[in-house]
C-alpha cells in the first residue's frame, strides 16, 4: 500500500490539461485559494499515480476509476494525502492539528466519548468510514479498538496504520491487511517557481 503525501505550500504545479471541463468549472467556483490548491493537488496526485481516465463517483461521493486500483483522497491545507492500495478498498483521513483543536472539528470532538486521543479517532472513523465506501460519514459513531492495527466499526473489522507528522495525523484503513505502509512525500518538481 502506497500513501503519496503533498505539502502544497511547498509545491507549485500550475493549471495543466489534466482537469476536464467539469472539473475546471469546480475549481473556478472555489473562492478561496487553498482550496483551489488543494483541488487541483488532489487531481494530480490521482492522475499522476492512479489514473487519467474518468471518475466515478459513488452516491457518498467515494471516487474511483473503473479498472484501475483502489484510492482515496484526503487534504487538510497544506496537505493532500492519496492512499493507493494493491486490492482491497481503502480509506485515508488527514487533519492538521489546527483544523482538529480549532472551528467545527474541535467543538464535534468535545462531545465525543472515547478512549483513543481524540485526533486520532477522527481520522481512524473517517478512513473506516471512505474504506466502508457506504452510508453517511458520522463522526461520533463508535469505534472499538481490537488490538494492534485493527478496530471494530460498523460491526466490521477493519485494518489500519497511521503516521503522526509535526502538526498533522494521517490514517489509512481497509477492511484487509495493509502490510507495509510506504509513504512517498512528492517534492516539487519545479524548485524555481516557488515564490
Amino acid at each position: 500500500m502506497k500513501l503519496y503525501l503533498l505539502n502544497v505550500k511547498t509545491f507549485c504545479l500550475h493549471e495543466g490539461p489534466f482537469l476536464s471541463y467539469p472539473e475546471i468549472k469546480r475549481y473556478e467556483g472555489y473562492m478561496r485559494q487553498e482550496d483551489k490548491d488543494l483541488f487541483l493537488m488532489g487531481r494530480y496526485l490521482i492522475r499522476k499515480y492512479v489514473g487519467m481516465r474518468k471518475f466515478d463517483v459513488s452516491e457518498n461521493g467515494k471516487l474511483s476509476i473503473q479498472g484501475e486500483k483502489p484510492f482515496s483522497l484526503s487534504h487538510s491545507y497544506p496537505y493532500v494525502a492519496l492512499a493507493v492500495s494493491e486490492g482491497a478498498e481503502i480509506g485515508v483521513d488527514v487533519e492538521t492539528t489546527e483544523r482538529l483543536q480549532n472551528g467545527q472539528l474541535s467543538e464535534l470532538l468535545k462531545k465525543i466519548k472515547t478512549s483513543m486521543p481524540l485526533s486520532f479517532y477522527w481520522c481512524l472513523n473517517e478512513a473506516c468510514f471512505k474504506a466502508s465506501g457506504k452510508g453517511n460519514f458520522n463522526p461520533s459513531e463508535s469505534i472499538e479498538p481490537l488490538g494492534e492495527g485493527k478496530c471494530l466499526y460498523r460491526d466490521e473489522t477493519y485494518y489500519y496504520g497511521h503516521v503522526g507528522l509535526a502538526n498533522a495525523m494521517i490514517v489509512v484503513a481497509s477492511k484487509e491487511p495493509l502490510g507495509e505502509v510506504e509513504v512517498i512525500e512528492i517534492a516539487n518538481p519545479f524548485p524555481g517557481n516557488l515564490a
